[in-house]
């Protein structure tokens, strides 16, 4: 996936919340309302989705990752169920603030374009790989 550049994380930081976490932590689950968005200053993050069932790894997400971007844009659900391991640091941004966020600085929704184009690919890319 797209990772989140250095000016794109700056402004990130301003509004945000962070945790960090210190065992594996769900951030959200597959069907729940997207109320947040993550992004995964650094660790990895696990996005799971159910098929048959059955929880299947869709993909891992690496640092500088936004998390549930798709779902908060798309204002769906969220499709997967996403998990941090240990010593993840993540940074919580409310929609609104978000919006507010690229709305204030025009030149990071090309960023949030690449980033939803990226995002789109992988699950592509990860939903072929469970089929073959």
């Amino acid at each position: 996936m797209a990772a989140v550049d250095g000016k794109m994380a700056e402004h990130l930081g301003q509004p945000s919340k962070h945790f960090a976490s210190k065992a594996d932590r769900i951030l959200f689950r597959e069907g729940d309302a997207p109320d947040q968005i993550y992004f995964l200053r650094k660790g990895e993050a696990t996005l799971k989705l159910t098929v048959d069932n059955q929880a299947i790894a869709c993909f891992r997400v690496r640092a500088c990752s936004l998390i549930g971007l798709s779902a908060v844009i798309g204002n769906r659900p969220y499709s997967t169920t996403a998990s941090v391991g240990p010593d993840a640091v993540v940074e919580v941004v409310e929609p609104s603030e978000f919006f507010d966020l690229i709305d204030s600085h025009p030149e990071l929704y090309f960023r949030v374009l690449r980033i939803l184009a990226a995002e789109n690919e992988a699950a592509l890319q990860a939903l072929a790989n469970v089929l073959s």
